[in-house]
């Protein structure tokens, strides 16, 4: 039986999940796979001194098949949920995710947007039933190559980017496949 874990004022990720190297001089990436995370509060993840201190509170790195499920993700310094490229066919399901903001200025006194409530980056996820609220970037955010998701039955509201238009710019993303 998995128990909730709770993560609060940490200088790294709350939960960060990526594969291990098999030790040979160019070594293969391997996934991660069939993983659960659910029922945990994470808050406060990272530091925003840099951009390299700044943490998503989960992040997933080349994991597949893999659910995501009834967290309250707030107050972190990055994206609430991040799934990079190579983390495909994952299910985001039921989360509450707030009030993440980096807080991070550059030297040149240029302010970073770097916390959407939900980042995707992979391909053939199921994003749905979320809330994403008050976040410091988008709602939820679909980049270039995050192809055949679909992104269903979300609320988003008060985010810093684009606030009013959260529906349209994910809708926009998701590609269906062309028929054959």
């Amino acid at each position: 039986m998995a128990l909730p874990f709770p993560a609060r004022a940490t200088s790294r990720s709350g939960i960060s999940l990526s594969p291990g190297r098999s030790g040979t001089e160019s070594p293969p990436i391997l996934k991660c796979s069939f993983l659960t995370i659910s029922g945990n509060h994470i808050t406060g993840a990272g530091r925003s001194t840099s951009s390299s201190t700044v943490k998503h509170a989960i992040s997933l790195a080349i994991a597949t098949n893999s659910l995501i499920q009834n967290n309250v993700l707030d107050n972190n310094t990055s994206a609430g949920v991040y799934l990079a490229v190579g983390s495909d066919n994952n299910t985001v399901d039921y989360n509450i995710v707030g009030f993440n903001a980096s807080g991070y200025t550059d030297s040149s006194g240029a302010y970073h947007r770097l916390a959407p409530g939900i980042d995707v980056r992979g391909s053939f996820n199921i994003i749905s039933n979320n809330i994403s609220h008050d976040n410091d970037d988008f709602g939820i955010q679909l980049v270039q190559g995050a192809n055949l998701n679909i992104v269903v039955n979300n609320v988003t509201y008060h985010n810093k980017d684009y606030p009013n238009s959260q529906a349209a710019i994910t809708a926009s993303m998701y590609r269906a496949p062309r028929a054959t």
